[in-house]
């Protein structure tokens, strides 16, 4: 049975597997031509009570979003850089209304996401509310491909372990675990990051 490559990532991080978690957000935008988004996000990186604070600007508030989760990340998560948008959706499940005007109703916010190597990826977030779950769905693309980069330097250090201690098997195991994550991550940008350590 094949794994699938988050329950590969969560499994090779463990109790190490980054989890983002948006606190609080503050948005402007401005509705003039040209006139952008501004965005303050207020998270939480892992299970500490410690929050960082991500300030992004951009045409719009998914791009402002992004462009913050971005330059707070990226240095150190070089793939994030090589994302590609493919699909944005937003839909309202109208059916969980709970009042007469169904405003209070759950939207489902989907974003379509390729890498590097061209393999599309899907997100989705519900809430019932819109920015809510546009922000949520932003933060879960980029925890899954911050966590898939950490999970792929991860197992190159124990492959050259492995190679170091003469384990075949284990050999084979990480050879192969990183083949599937190689189509998750940006290849070019971890393997340079791989070269320096």
């Amino acid at each position: 049975m094949r794994i699938s490559t988050t329950a590969l990532i969560e499994r090779v991080l463990g109790a190490d597997y980054l989890r983002l978690r948006v606190v609080h957000y503050q948005a402007a935008e401005y509705v003039a031509p040209e006139g952008g988004c501004r965005v303050t996000l207020s998270i939480e990186v892992g299970d500490s009570d410690q929050r960082e604070t991500v300030e992004g600007r951009g045409v719009g508030f998914i791009d402002a979003i992004y462009q913050g989760l971005t330059v707070h990340f990226a240095q150190a998560f070089a793939s994030l850089r090589a994302l590609q948008f493919t699909g944005f959706t937003v839909q309202g499940r109208m059916e969980t209304g709970r009042d007469a005007l169904g405003l209070d109703a759950e939207v489902e916010v989907c974003l379509g996401v390729k890498n590097s190597e061209g393999r599309r990826f899907d997100f989705q977030a519900i809430d019932r509310s819109t920015l809510a779950a546009a922000v949520a769905a932003v933060v879960q693309v980029v925890e899954h491909f911050v966590n898939s980069e950490r999970a792929y330097v991860r197992l190159h250090r124990a492959l050259a372990d492995a190679h170091g201690r003469t384990r075949p098997d284990l050999v084979e195991r990480f050879r192969s675990e990183l083949a599937e994550l190689v189509h998750t991550t940006s290849y070019v940008a971890v393997s340079a990051q791989v070269r320096v350590l």
